[in-house]
């Protein structure tokens, strides 16, 4: 793996040392430890070297940098990565959707830094996949349900109630993960042949889910797409998914985003009118408030489980009912 060889930093040290006749242990000059000495950002560069389709800035017919060593940072300064948007050439762009997501495989370093938790939460590839001892599928650290709810509740770091709201949904019992919205098989490695299509085996990287909307609007396989088209895949609980087209599919998610968001805008109206001067007031719209947040940080607009999503906002509003007479 690219971090046996020596990191820049140490690389730095065995100068230093032979300069002054010290004489280092062969581990402190020739191996990097990705998890101990390199930051989030030179952990993730490492792994751009392969995962993120390119060509050499400098040698224009070589498809990979050269002399970027574990703990360098300036992979985009040696290598021009690909995009949709960044070329007029077919043989380039061909391989993104128009909103330069990943189309194919190889190319998970453009994917992830569009991603927030490279942009904000500080992650990098190595925060999920390991490549020494024991792993998951995908050398992954743990299985991927317990990845996302590691960080993705109220208590933890992304302070959302995502896993909360999620549990006990008709999606969760049918055997839905977050990845099968979240990383959608959205990509593929093999190109369709005269007897088949090309397999969707290759996972966005974003984290962000690809809507029906976007498959109407642009063309962009829809997270949905996975388990609903065609007759509808039969999901690992043995529950057989609906069979739904795009505009079907865009329908059901805004319709269910709609009704929430529609009910949250009445209580906030009530919310409104309340005289927070008056104490008892006051603490009854801050729990009413508290009962929305937990909606409104969870992101999907009740989609990932509108029956529970709807007892918190229907909470809401008699919580501000009651603060509406109390003032």
């Amino acid at each position: 793996m690219a971090w046996f060889i020596a990191g820049r930093k140490h690389v730095a040290e065995a100068e230093q040392a032979k300069a002054g006749g010290k004489k280092l242990a062969a581990d402190a000059t020739t191996i990097v430890h990705p998890l101990k000495d390199l930051s989030p950002l030179q952990q993730t560069q490492v792994c751009a070297q392969c995962h993120g389709r390119s060509t050499n800035k400098k040698t224009a017919d070589a498809s990979f940098q050269q002399g970027f060593l574990p703990g360098d940072v300036d992979m985009t300064s040696r290598a021009r990565f690909w995009s949709y948007s960044g070329t007029s050439n077919p043989d380039e762009y061909k391989y993104f959707w128009p909103n330069d997501w990943a189309k194919r495989n190889r190319q998970q370093w453009q994917d992830f830094q569009k991603s927030a938790h490279f942009n904000k939460a500080g992650m990098s590839c190595m925060t999920c996949h390991t490549f020494h001892g024991q792993a998951e599928g995908a050398q992954l650290r743990q299985k991927p349900s317990e990845l996302c709810v590691g960080c993705h509740t109220s208590a933890s770091y992304a302070k959302r109630g995502n896993a909360e709201l999620f549990a006990g949904s008709p999606m969760h019992k049918a055997g839905v993960q977050c990845v099968d919205c979240h990383m959608p098989k959205i990509g593929y490695r093999a190109e369709k042949t005269a007897s088949a299509p090309h397999p969707w085996d290759v996972s966005s990287h974003t984290f962000m889910v690809a809507l029906p909307a976007m498959e109407k609007a642009e063309g962009i396989r829809s997270s949905c797409s996975n388990c609903h088209e065609g007759q509808g895949r039969k999901l690992p609980s043995g529950v057989q998914a609906p069979a739904f087209d795009v505009n079907t599919l865009d329908m059901l998610v805004k319709a269910k985003q709609s009704a929430t968001r529609s009910e949250i805008d009445a209580v906030e109206k009530l919310l409104a009118k309340v005289d927070n001067r008056v104490a008892a007031a006051a603490k009854l719209a801050d729990e009413a408030h508290a009962k929305i947040n937990i909606v409104l940080l969870d992101g999907s607009l009740s989609f990932h489980n509108q029956q529970k999503a709807m007892d918190y906002v229907s909470q809401a509003r008699a919580l501000a009912e009651r603060a509406v007479k109390a003032g």
